[in-house]
């Protein structure tokens, strides 16, 4: 599972993701956590958004076990 966090959420507030975090890591399954400073529910920057898709592609890479394609920025997934 991936998990996109505004940090200005007031809707999800980042501490229920951080419980699900804490949930997936001792369950041991595969996760990443990406956090952004600035947005809240529902992200509006152009680069949160082409971030998180780019994080998407990493985490499906990771887990099914193949490379992404591009020059995508480091993303760390846990208990793969």
């Amino acid at each position: 599972m991936i998990l996109f966090q505004g940090l200005d959420d007031r809707v999800v507030p980042p501490s229920q993701a951080e419980r699900m975090v804490e949930v997936l890591g001792r369950k041991g399954l595969p996760f990443a956590y990406v956090a952004f400073e600035g947005e809240g529910h529902g992200f509006r920057a152009a680069a949160t958004i082409q971030r998180c898709f780019e994080d998407e592609l990493s985490f499906y890479g990771a887990v099914f076990g193949f490379t992404p394609a591009g020059d995508l920025p480091p993303l760390e997934v846990h208990n793969r």
